[in-house]
């Protein structure tokens, strides 16, 4: 929040897959307690059921996540660094600190070349 979001001073909302493993919600509940006592931002986590839209928002970052998994992965299978795929760019353009060395590339992009 504080990397991305400086200014935003309203709640977060975490949301998790459906899930019923009792020992794993409760490990959960831990962490996020924990973490609103660092941080009053945080707000309750929520679980998102696959039949209504209110899991829609969560598939972006299930794709994100699932893209870094794949270039770690890459990373460590191969011992060197791959570069980056199309995707991978228009999924991350937001998602790197302002001092990331990605961020700091793709702010030389001006908006017709993202367009293209």
């Amino acid at each position: 929040m504080q990397e991305h979001f400086r200014r935003y001073k309203g709640k977060v909302s975490f949301f998790f897959d459906e899930n019923g493993n009792e020992e794993w919600i409760a490990i959960l509940n831990t962490v996020i307690k924990a973490a609103r006592n660092l941080n009053p931002q945080i707000g309750e986590p929520s679980f998102v059921d696959n039949k209504t839209d209110r899991g829609i928002p969560c598939q972006a970052a299930d794709l994100f996540a699932y893209i870094n998994r794949q270039k770690t992965e890459t990373m460590y299978e191969s011992d060197r660094y791959s570069s980056m795929r199309l995707l991978d760019l228009i999924i991350g353009r937001n998602a790197f600190p302002p001092d990331h060395i990605i961020s700091k590339k793709l702010a030389t992009l001006r908006q017709d070349q993202w367009a293209e």
